[in-house]
C-alpha cells in the first residue's frame, strides 16, 4: 500500500511539473535592498505589503520597495498590520510603526516614513532574557506578541500590557476559532482559557512539532513538520491520510487560503498549494520562479496573491491569475510556433518538433515520432490534422506522423472553396496542392508559374490566391480551374514590402498589416488600399509585428502594449478593437511568429520562446484599486532632493521649483499591471498619455499655485480615486513685492533723471538749432542775393544778345538796302539807252534777291551775333540739313512763316511743310512749340 501511495505521489508530482503554473513575481535582496531572509509578511489597509526582514521592515507599494531599520538594529522576526499600525517583533523588542497618511491626521508622523513606538521599552525589566518575538496575532481587540518562552497581550485602547509565561517553553502559537493554542518544548498542545489559564490537550502517545492547526467538524487537526497530518482524538494524536504529497518533506510554514485550500512552505523543497479538498493544485520551486526552495513565511493578500518569504528573497504567486505559464526549463520543447487541439489532445508545434500532451495537462508533452525539427503550422481540415514542417507536410494520427508532401518545407495551409478534397499549401518554393483519395492524403502537384516562398498565404473567391513575401511585396495570383498553374500574376505596388508583415482572410475580407497600417483588398485588379478607419485604431508607435491570427469571431494582433483583437461592433457595422492589457515583453513571443490559439471556453494558448501561456479571458481581473501618493520631493539645482510633507500645502522657494511625484497602486499581478496619467493644474489641464511609469517630473515651474493630479488604469478599470496634491512656488527674490517696490522707485528715479537730462539736452539742442537757423538764414540771404545778381546778369546778357541780333538784322538790312540803292543809282547814271538801263536795273534787283547770296550774308551776320547756336543745334540733332539750319536760324529770330517764306523765296505753304519736317527731325511732341524750343537752345 505504501509503495502504491509512493508511486501515486511520484506520478502526481510529474503531472504537476508538466502543468502550467500560476505567474510568479520574484524579488531578490538586490531588488528590495534588504537582507536575504524574510520571516513574516502582512498587508495594510492601503494594500501595501510589509515584510519582517533580517535588516528591518520592508514595505512594498506595488512599484517600489522601502526599508525601515529595525528599532535596535536586530532581525525583525514578525510583523502584523492592524489598522494604521504595523506591529513588529525582534530581539528583546516589540512595538509598532505608525503609518503615514495622505491626508491630515494627528496620528500621522511629520515625515513620510513610519514612526516607531516601542511597547516593550516600559517593561524591559520584565522581559525574559535573550528573547525574540516570532509571532504576532490579533486576538479579539488585543494584540499578542509571542516569543519562545512567553507571550504578551497588548490592549491598544488603554495601552496595558499583560505577560504570560509557559513553564516548558512556547515553540508554536495558534489562534483558532478565537482561542489560543500553543505547544511547549516537548510539543505538548495547550489551550488558553480566558487570557492566562492553560489547559493541556495532549497526554501520552507520540508528540509532534506542529506547523499548522485547524478545526474541522469540531475536531482539531494539525500538520506536523515531518510526520504528515494528525487528528486529536481524546488526548492523543492519530495520523490521517491527508496531503500525501507532503511526505518526505520538512514543513516549516503554512497558511489557510480564502478558497478553503492550504499553502505549505517547506525547507529545501519549495511550495505546495492545495484546493479545499486537499488535492495538490500547484507545486512550485526555484525552477518555476520561486525565490528559494526554503519557505520561511506565507501570506495571502486581499487580491488572492500568495506571498512567499524565503531564505533568499520574496516571491508573489498570483494564484487566481487568468494566466498560467508552462515553462520548458530543460529546453527539450523549445519555442512554440503553433498549437491546436485534436481529438481531445493538445498538439504543440515548436522549433524542436511536434509535441503532444493530454488536454488536461496531467502529463508532460511528448514528441511525436519522426517530427524532430522545425514545425511551422498546424491545420485541421475535415477531421485530419496537418503539420507544416521543415521537411514538408505530415498528416498526424495520434502519436504517429506520416509524411505526405516531402521535399520543400511547408509554411501553412488554406482550404480551397468548393473542393474539400483539395488543400492548398504555401511552401518554401511556392504553392502545392494536396489531394485526398479515399482516406489518404498525398501531394497532387506543385503550382506552376510561382516559385517564391509563400509564408503568408490566403485565398479569396474562386481561383484567387494572395501571397505576402517579406522582401518582394504582395502578390495576387489567379490560378487555372484545376489549381495546377498560375494564369495571371500581379505584384502590387501598395502596400510596400516589410519584414514580419502579415496577411489573413478575416470574415471574407483579405487584410494586410504592417507598420504603415492595415490594408484591405479591393479586388484582384485594383489590389489593396489602406483602411484609414482600421489603421487609426492602432498607434504606429506600438507596432512590432504584423502577424495576425484568426479564431472565428476575432482577429488577433500582438503589439508592444499587449494583445489586441478586432471584432464586430455590436452597435455598428464596422470592427471594434479590444485589448488585453498584458505587457508585450512579458509574453515573450517570437517576433514575427506570434501565435494564439483558442482552446475553447475563451481560454487562449499563446506560444512563447520557452513554452506557452494559457489565458482565460473570462477571468481577466477587474480589481478595484486605489491610487496613493507615496512621495513628493523638491529637487533644487545643485542640492540634494528634499522630501515634502504629504499632509500639507507647501509654499516652495523659487530655487526648489523642480518636483518629482511618486505614486503607486498596490496591484501585484505579474501580467496585469496599472498604467498612469498625470496633469499639473496651473500648468496644463490636459492629462498626459498613459504610461507604466509611476513617477512624474516637472521642471522649472514658474511662480504660482499648482495642483498635481494622478489617476491609474488597470485593464479597463480606472482607479477608485484621483490623487491630488496642492503646492505653491514663490517668485524669485527679484520678483517679490519688496523687490518690485525697489524696481518702481528706481524706475521713477530713472524717469526723473531721464526727463531732466532730456529737458537739458533739448534746451541745448534748441539753442544750437537757433544759432544754426540764424546762420542758415544769413547763408540763404547771401545765396538769394547772389542768385538774384546771377539772374540779373543772365537777363542782361540775353537782352544784349537779343539787341545784338536785332542790330545785326537791322544793320544787314540797311547795308543791303544801301548797296542795292547805290547800284541802282549807278545803273541809272550809266550812259545807255533807256531800254538797256531798265533791263540792267531789273537784273541788279534780281541778283540782289538771290537766296543763296542772301543766306550767306545773313549767316555771316547771324554767327557774329549768336556764335554757338549752329554748334548747339548740330550737336543735339546731327541729322539736320543746311536747309533745316536756315529755318532754325529764322525761327531763332522769331520770324513768322510768311517772313521765312520771303527769306527763302518760297511760298508760305512750302514754309509750313519745312516747319513740319523740322518738328519731326527734332522729335518734338504735339504739345512742344517749335519756335519756343529753338529759342530755348
Amino acid at each position: 500500500m505504501r509503495i502504491l501511495l509512493f508511486f501515486t505521489f511520484v506520478f502526481a508530482s510529474l503531472g504537476l511539473a508538466a502543468q502550467a503554473q500560476p505567474p510568479t513575481r520574484t524579488f531578490s535582496p538586490d531588488v528590495y535592498q534588504g537582507g536575504s531572509q524574510n520571516w513574516s509578511i502582512s498587508q495594510g489597509e492601503r494594500g501595501f505589503i510589509y515584510v519582517a526582514n533580517n535588516r528591518g521592515l520592508l514595505e512594498f507599494d506595488g512599484e517600489r520597495w522601502s526599508l525601515y531599520a529595525s528599532p535596535n538594529g536586530s532581525i525583525l522576526r514578525s510583523v502584523k498590520v492592524i489598522g494604521d499600525r504595523v506591529y513588529v517583533g525582534s530581539y528583546q523588542e516589540f512595538g509598532y510603526y505608525v503609518l503615514p497618511t495622505e491626508s491630515n491626521s494627528r496620528d500621522a508622523p511629520a515625515s513620510n516614513e513610519p514612526a516607531y513606538v516601542s511597547l516593550s521599552a516600559p517593561v524591559a525589566d520584565q522581559l525574559s532574557g535573550d528573547e525574540q518575538y516570532w509571532k504576532i496575532e490579533a486576538f479579539g481587540e488585543l494584540v499578542l506578541f509571542q516569543s519562545l518562552n512567553e507571550y504578551w497581550l497588548y490592549n491598544p485602547t488603554d495601552g496595558q500590557l499583560k505577560p504570560f509565561s509557559a513553564n516548558n517553553g512556547l515553540t508554536r502559537l495558534f489562534v483558532v476559532d478565537n482561542a489560543i493554542y500553543f505547544t511547549d518544548g516537548d510539543h505538548n498542545l495547550f489551550r488558553v482559557s480566558g487570557q492566562a489559564n492553560t489547559t493541556p490537550l495532549t497526554a501520552g502517545g507520540d508528540q509532534y512539532p506542529l506547523v499548522y492547526l485547524w478545526k474541522e467538524r469540531g475536531h482539531l487537526f494539525a500538520q506536523t513538520a515531518d510526520h504528515g497530518t494528525v487528528e486529536l482524538v481524546g488526548e492523543q494524536w492519530e495520523k490521517r491520510a491527508r496531503y500525501p504529497f507532503l511526505r518526505g518533506h520538512q514543513i516549516y510554514s503554512a497558511t489557510e487560503l480564502r478558497n478553503g485550500g492550504v499553502a505549505f512552505g517547506t525547507i529545501s523543497d519549495g511550495l505546495y498549494v492545495t484546493d479545499r479538498d486537499g488535492r495538490l493544485v500547484n507545486q512550485l520551486d526555484r525552477v518555476d520562479g520561486l525565490a528559494n526552495n526554503t519557505v520561511l513565511s506565507l501570506f495571502e493578500d486581499n487580491q488572492h496573491n500568495l506571498w512567499v518569504g524565503t531564505d533568499n528573497g520574496i516571491s508573489c504567486v498570483n494564484l487566481q491569475s487568468p494566466v498560467k505559464k508552462y515553462t520548458d526549463q530543460t529546453g527539450r520543447i523549445g519555442t512554440v510556433y503553433a498549437a491546436t487541439k485534436h481529438r481531445g489532445r493538445l498538439y504543440l508545434g515548436t522549433n524542436q518538433g511536434l509535441f503532444i500532451q493530454d488536454d488536461n495537462g496531467a502529463s508532460p508533452p511528448q514528441i511525436v515520432n519522426g517530427t524532430r525539427a522545425q514545425v511551422w503550422a498546424l491545420f485541421v481540415h475535415h477531421g485530419t490534422l496537418f503539420c507544416g514542417h521543415d521537411r514538408g507536410t505530415y498528416v498526424i494520427d495520434g502519436e504517429d506522423a506520416r509524411l505526405v508532401s516531402p521535399g520543400s518545407g511547408t509554411w501553412n495551409f488554406v482550404s480551397i472553396p468548393g473542393r474539400p478534397d483539395l488543400l492548398l499549401q504555401g511552401t518554401y518554393n511556392g504553392l502545392a496542392v494536396l489531394r485526398k483519395s479515399g482516406n489518404t492524403w498525398a501531394l497532387r502537384n506543385t503550382v506552376e508559374g510561382f516559385n517564391y516562398s509563400a509564408r503568408f498565404l490566403t485565398t479569396h473567391g474562386e481561383r484567387e490566391a494572395y501571397v505576402s513575401h517579406e522582401y518582394r511585396g504582395v502578390y495576387g495570383l489567379r490560378l487555372d480551374a484545376d489549381y495546377r498553374r498560375v494564369v495571371e500574376e500581379r505584384l502590387y505596388g501598395t502596400p510596400a514590402k516589410e519584414n514580419n508583415a502579415g496577411l489573413v482572410d478575416y470574415s471574407g475580407r483579405i487584410y494586410y498589416y504592417s507598420g504603415a497600417g492595415i490594408y484591405a483588398l479591393k479586388n484582384f485588379e485594383a489590389g489593396f488600399a489602406r483602411s484609414r478607419v482600421l489603421s487609426d485604431l492602432f498607434d504606429p508607435a506600438e507596432y512590432t509585428s504584423g502577424r495576425m491570427t484568426v479564431d472565428d469571431r476575432r482577429l488577433w494582433f500582438f503589439t508592444n502594449r499587449g494583445v489586441s483583437f478586432l471584432h464586430p461592433d455590436v452597435l455598428g457595422n464596422g470592427l471594434k478593437r479590444s485589448s488585453i492589457p498584458i505587457a508585450g515583453e512579458l509574453i515573450d513571443a517570437k517576433l514575427g511568429y506570434e501565435n494564439i490559439y483558442n482552446l475553447g471556453g475563451d481560454t487562449l494558448l499563446i506560444g512563447t520562446a520557452d513554452g506557452y501561456l494559457s489565458l482565460a479571458l473570462a477571468s481577466i481581473p477587474l480589481h478595484q484599486h486605489r491610487l496613493h501618493l507615496r512621495n513628493v520631493s523638491a529637487l533644487p539645482a545643485g542640492e540634494e532632493a528634499k522630501d515634502l510633507a504629504l499632509d500639507d500645502e507647501p509654499n516652495l522657494r523659487h530655487g526648489a521649483h523642480n518636483l518629482r511625484f511618486e505614486v503607486a497602486a498596490p496591484v501585484y499581478d505579474k501580467y496585469f499591471t496599472p498604467v498612469y496619467q498625470y496633469r499639473l493644474l496651473g500648468q496644463s489641464a490636459e492629462w498626459s498619455a498613459l504610461s507604466p511609469s509611476a513617477t512624474a517630473n516637472f521642471s522649472e515651474l514658474p511662480a504660482g499655485r499648482y495642483v498635481f493630479e494622478a489617476r491609474s488604469l488597470l485593464g479597463r478599470r480606472a482607479s477608485e480615486n484621483t490623487v491630488r496634491y496642492a503646492f505653491s512656488v514663490r517668485p524669485a527674490w527679484y520678483a517679490t513685492w519688496w523687490a518690485l517696490c525697489i524696481y518702481a522707485s528706481a524706475l521713477l528715479l530713472l524717469i526723473y533723471l531721464f526727463h531732466r537730462n532730456n529737458r537739458q539736452y533739448y534746451e541745448r539742442k534748441a539753442a544750437l538749432l537757433e544759432k544754426e537757423n540764424q546762420r542758415k538764414i544769413l547763408v540763404q540771404q547771401r545765396e538769394a542775393e547772389l542768385e538774384l545778381t546771377r539772374l540779373n546778369n543772365e537777363r542782361l546778357r540775353e537782352d544784349v544778345a537779343g539787341k545784338s541780333r536785332e542790330m545785326a538784322q537791322s544793320t544787314m538790312s540797311l547795308v543791303k538796302k544801301n548797296e542795292l540803292l547805290q547800284r541802282i543809282k549807278d545803273e541809272l547814271k550809266a550812259k545807255r539807252p533807256a531800254e538797256n538801263n531798265v533791263a540792267k536795273v531789273l537784273q541788279t534787283i534780281e541778283d540782289n534777291i538771290d537766296e543763296a547770296e542772301t543766306w550767306n550774308v545773313f549767316k555771316h551776320a547771324f554767327e557774329n551775333a549768336d556764335q554757338d547756336f549752329f554748334k548747339k543745334v548740330k550737336e543735339r540733332h546731327p541729322s539736320l540739313t543746311p536747309s533745316d539750319l536756315k529755318v532754325c536760324a529764322y525761327l531763332r529770330l522769331n520770324l513768322s512763316t510768311k517772313e521765312i517764306a520771303s527769306m527763302l523765296n518760297i511760298s508760305p505753304r512750302s514754309a509750313e511743310v519745312k516747319r513740319y519736317r523740322l518738328r519731326k527731325k527734332l522729335e518734338l511732341t504735339r504739345d512742344d512749340g517749335l519756335a519756343d524750343y529753338i529759342i530755348s537752345l
